[in-house]
């Protein structure tokens, strides 16, 4: 599915809503999705220069939730392994981005905390 398909079929619908966290595992895996699309992350505490754009984002994986999770939007590992495109692709990523970047250090979640997160 292209980039214009994809906003065509999901569009604002998925621009504005919020990216849903469903577990994490670890103290630094994140896992979730958003529209259409699952992620996987791993997330440090405090930002890093392996963050992506020096964030905690530190792995991010993206896929359609309909097709193969082999076959990502996006991969970053340390680096951009392959990037979002850039239209609606790249938006799906920075609201995700923005979200883990936003949650408290892992490490030291209590079980109230981690409750309220997921």
């Amino acid at each position: 599915m292209t980039d214009n398909e994809a906003n065509k079929l999901f569009g604002e619908e998925v621009l504005n809503s919020v990216p849903v966290l469903e577990t994490m595992y670890a103290d630094i895996f994140v896992e979730g999705w958003l529209g259409g699309y699952s992620f996987l992350a791993i997330v440090d505490d405090s930002p890093s220069c392996y963050g992506i754009n020096g964030g905690r984002v530190r792995m991010l994986k993206v896929w359609r939730d309909f097709s193969d999770p082999n076959r990502n939007i996006t991969l970053y590992d340390k680096r951009w392994k392959q990037e979002p495109s850039a239209g609606f692709h790249s938006k799906i990523v920075d609201k995700i981005v923005k979200k883990l970047n936003s949650l408290p250090p892992l490490s030291n979640l209590s079980d109230d905390d981690y409750a309220k997160l997921f």
